[in-house]
């Protein structure tokens, strides 16, 4: 029913689907916000704004970019919609407020990245794809290794020189002169607020924990998934081909940096990272309802999927 709905043309019930989740999302945020606050006082008010309105601008955002490279027909709002029930699975959502902006910004970047795939001296539209990874860096110092996104991005989507190499970096460069000039002003001289860097082995604190198990379980379907593309992408287009691959090599350098550059290792924040190309992605493990024999798997994969989600906020 969900998928049948979220794949359909009916411009409506996508919406109405969109809004339902993020609406089901927000009341449990409020709910499990408000719990530990005695007073309204002391209500993280703006984190659970901007996080809210991260995680429905993604959704959004992954909608519009699906469809207007006609990856999906119009009114096609699955990607948007498992990205919501993704974010369902990871509690005190507003403590990740700058995790979800940073993501919302790549998503963007990734979109103006495919913009130029075959386009020859599009260097304005690479300066500001570097001033957006810069920010999405300056927001989310963990995911160091993105940057690495301005050359593979770059040399996927168009004839890479080394004007493609400079360009960008400028930009990416500008965002953190920007930043040191703020500093600068307001006298603040400590190295690591510019650019604060971790360096880490992670340790997998792995428990028998009915949680635990649960949060395995996503991350196992999230790769599932991730896998699974694998055998159906040298079937599509160039230009999906291109967009896929964009997104697979960014999983890999976020992924990377949230293994070894950070404190500690978030089992959350890893189910957020892979949120984001499994709703891409999604278009293919949840295909239309006519063009599929078995659909009525997909429904209850996608109920079950929902149900451990939110048996994970509970628990």
């Amino acid at each position: 029913m969900i998928i049948s709905k979220a794949r359909s043309t009916n411009t409506i019930s996508s919406v109405f689907l969109v809004m339902f989740f993020w609406w089901l999302n927000f009341g449990v945020v409020l709910w499990e916000s408000s719990a530990g606050f005695l007073l309204w006082n002391d209500f993280p008010f703006l984190k659970v704004a901007i996080s809210q309105l991260s995680i429905l601008s993604t959704a959004l955002l992954i909608n519009y970019t699906l469809q207007k490279n006609k990856f999906v027909g119009i009114g096609d709002s699955i990607g948007g919609v498992v990205f919501l029930i993704f974010c369902l699975g990871i509690p005190k959502l507003h403590l990740y407020y700058t995790e979800l902006m940073s993501l919302l910004i790549i998503i963007f970047s990734n979109l103006r990245l495919i913009g130029i795939h075959n386009t020859i001296k599009n260097y304005l539209r690479e300066f500001e794809v570097g001033i957006l990874f810069g920010v999405a860096l300056v927001l989310s110092p963990s995911f160091l290794l993105i940057p690495l996104m301005l050359l593979i991005g770059i040399a996927l989507v168009v004839s890479f020189t080394w004007r493609d190499f400079i360009v960008p970096l400028f930009g990416f460069l500008f965002v953190f002169l920007t930043k040191l000039v703020v500093f600068y002003f307001i006298n603040e001289s400590d190295y690591k607020i510019f650019l604060p860097l971790y360096f880490s082995y992670t340790q997998f604190d792995v428990q028998f924990k009915i949680s635990q198990i649960l949060i395995i379980i996503i991350i196992f379907f999230e790769l599932f998934v991730l896998i699974r593309l694998f055998s159906v992408i040298e079937k599509k287009s160039i230009k999906e081909r291109v967009y896929y691959w964009l997104w697979i090599w960014t999983t890999i350098f976020m992924s990377f940096s949230l293994i070894f550059f950070q404190e500690t290792f978030n089992k959350f924040v890893l189910i957020l990272i892979l949120a984001a190309p499994c709703s891409i992605f999604s278009i293919e493990y949840f295909p239309k309802k006519r063009k599929f024999k078995g659909w009525w798997r997909k429904e209850l994969i996608l109920y079950f999927l929902i149900f451990t989600l939110l048996s994970i906020r509970i628990i």
